[in-house]
């Protein structure tokens, strides 16, 4: 594998987090339930904002900040995969749209994120994704549990 592809592959696994990894995430989110028309919406608020941290934290290079919004039982996995990535390279991505619904028990966020970045040897791409949200409560509220991604396009092939 060349290196570009193989930094691709990363800066997925960075923007759509490590969903392979996941320990107990169905046991963490059985719990979630929705209380009124209110709460729902600002579930889902909140939930969307997750992605939007992850796409900002990326570009900050802030790995340890980053995790937290990892569900964390998989926080140890995605650090030994990303710690060389935000090493790396210099991120400038951003968040294309995003849109949130609840899927029992979790909220999905169907996003496409946009990233480059400032070393030549990076292709640039866009991933659409669903993101599948869990909530942690009073431990950490909104987290990435798992993802599914539908396209990636290699921004120099367009």
């Amino acid at each position: 594998m060349k290196r570009f592809d193989y930094v691709v592959l990363l800066a997925v696994v960075i923007l759509l987090t490590v969903g392979g990894f996941l320990i107990g995430a169905a046991a963490v989110s059985a719990g979630a339930e929705v209380k009124d028309a209110e709460t729902a919406k600002a579930d889902l608020e909140a939930a969307k904002a997750v992605c939007y941290r992850q796409v900002a934290l990326m570009n900050k290079g802030d790995l340890d900040a980053y995790l937290l919004t990892v569900l964390p039982s998989s926080r140890d996995a995605a650090r030994a995969l990303l710690c060389e990535v935000f090493r790396l390279y210099t991120f400038e991505a951003k968040v294309i749209s995003a849109e949130a619904k609840f899927v029992a028990p979790r909220v999905h966020v169907r996003a496409v994120v946009e990233c480059r970045a400032k070393e030549p040897d990076f292709r640039a791409n866009r991933v659409d994704a669903v993101y599948h949200m869990v909530n942690l409560g009073d431990d950490g509220g909104w987290v990435t549990a798992d993802q599914v991604i539908k396209t990636i396009t290699y921004l120099d092939d367009e």
